[in-house]
């Protein structure tokens, strides 16, 4: 369970960072073809670190006794539930009740499709 919270959790921040930073110029970077700060290529390389780190932790938790579809429905939604954080925290995002209800909604329907093979 702890594994995938944590993987949740790097993946989430990482994506975060990745939206943030500029992976297609740290591509051109390393094939000279382009010049980004250091601040973009410092953001970039945290945010495929993170991801890697949650996909690391991600294939950890399989060995877990969890069901797969309880371990995916957990990991979608805190993905979910931990972007909506990092809009509220870093980008000043109002959350108003449409927001609530619509995650509500996602977290819901994840759950749902997650345990109709169980």
């Amino acid at each position: 369970m702890l594994n995938i919270i944590i993987a949740s959790l790097s993946v989430g921040l990482g994506t975060y960072l990745l939206r943030k930073g500029d992976l297609l110029g740290i591509i051109l970077y390393f094939s000279n073809k382009n010049n980004i700060s250091q601040n973009t290529f410092f953001i970039t390389l945290t945010g495929i670190l993170l991801n890697v780190i949650g996909i690391y932790f991600w294939q950890q938790s399989s060995k877990s006794s969890f069901p797969f579809q309880l371990a995916l429905s957990i990991y979608l939604s805190l993905i979910i539930i931990v972007g909506i954080f990092m809009s509220i925290i870093f980008e000043k995002v109002r959350f108003d009740m449409y927001l609530f209800f619509g995650t509500i909604l996602i977290i819901t329907g994840i759950i749902i499709l997650s345990f109709k093979y169980f």
